[in-house]
């Protein structure tokens, strides 16, 4: 199998440098559980400023908003970059170490169910491969894993999904609303236990994406809406929508034919998207495909460029209390500008 070239997207993103950027929030999130003072809070807290537009939040669920224990080490995996080496010695270009593991440790077919096994298994035991071949940041790695798992205890919502939503209740003066995506099962546990944390102001309606006749589909009422049609929803209320990943799947997991999501910027409104796949995996290309509110194709590209289009590291999201609501904030300074 021939490897594809990558552009590491950000400097940030190798190793070493995100290794420390992930010490230094947990650092601080260690000293804000100690300290607890009013002080420390106003440090990590953005200011609150009066949002004029009208915001739409849009989020996955598995790894962007809620992250399992079991899923810290294949966070840490596709999120850090190095050359690494092969099992004949031979450095690799600069990639995350989950495609290294695909492409270049155990290459070949992708739908492999034993190749599958074996490239999970090597990805979940990521810091032990750091440690095995003598890499510097291993020992740090391994701690932040740690930390990590002890921070997530089974499985857990992210406190940045929730800081987010406070800093809106606060801020916005024409109202917000928040859209669930999810290509998994979770979404029925995952509204009940939203509700559970008694977050009254969030009623979710559920709608059924179907991507061949790319529609929405309410799940109480079965009105089917056109993805512009869907968009004025989203303007008036907060969804849960069930995504087809038969759909995605059965097209290569290009992202033309993945997650379906009005995005707008204008004076009144703004729309973002979180999602921990918005960048190519292996074989995945990403799953956002954006449209404008007509329902006219979005350039991808652009809007990543944005900041309307954000790709989640679950464990920035973790680490970060402020992860979603500064993102959010980058994204009111961006010029007022979505183009096809």
């Amino acid at each position: 199998m021939s490897s594809l070239s990558y552009t590491c997207p950000n400097e940030q993103l190798r190793a070493a440098n995100l290794l420390e950027e992930y010490h230094g929030l947990l650092a601080n999130h260690h000293l804000k559980n100690i300290e607890n003072t009013d002080k420390t809070n106003q440090k990590n807290t953005p200011p609150d400023e009066k949002i004029q537009k009208k915001i739409i939040v849009h989020l996955d669920i598995n790894l962007t908003i809620f992250i399992k224990e079991t899923q810290v080490s294949q966070s840490l995996a596709k999120s850090l970059w190095d050359r690494w080496q092969d099992l004949q010695g031979n450095e690799c270009d600069l990639k995350p170490f989950s495609i290294f593991v695909y492409e270049d440790l155990h290459p070949g077919d992708f739908r492999n169910e034993e190749k599958n096994r074996i490239r999970k298994a090597a990805v979940n035991s990521f810091t032990t491969f750091l440690k095995q071949e003598g890499f510097e940041y291993a020992d740090l790695a391994n701690e932040i894993e740690l930390a990590a798992k002890s921070m997530v205890q089974d499985a857990s919502f992210v406190d940045s999904f929730f800081n987010l939503i406070e800093y809106l209740e606060r801020t916005c003066e024409n109202g917000y609303t928040i859209q669930l995506q999810s290509f998994g099962d979770d979404m029925d546990a995952v509204t009940k236990a939203l509700d559970q944390r008694d977050i009254t102001h969030l009623q979710f309606e559920k709608y059924l994406f179907n991507g061949k006749r790319q529609v929405f589909i309410n799940d109480r009422t079965k009105q089917e809406l056109s993805p512009s049609s869907f968009h004025e929803e989203c303007m008036k209320t907060s969804n849960a929508v069930q995504c087809d990943w038969g759909y995605w799947h059965e097209h290569g997991e290009i992202h033309e034919a993945g997650k379906v999501i009005p995005i707008c910027n204008t004076d009144d409104v703004l729309s973002i998207v979180f999602d921990d796949n918005v960048f190519r995996d292996y074989h995945k290309q990403g799953c956002i495909s954006p449209i404008s509110p007509d329902g006219d194709s979005l350039c991808r590209e652009q809007c990543i460029k944005n900041g309307l289009v954000v790709q989640v590291d679950p464990l920035l999201a973790l680490f970060d209390p402020n992860f979603f609501t500064n993102h959010l904030l980058a994204a009111l300074n961006q010029e007022e500008t979505v183009s096809n």
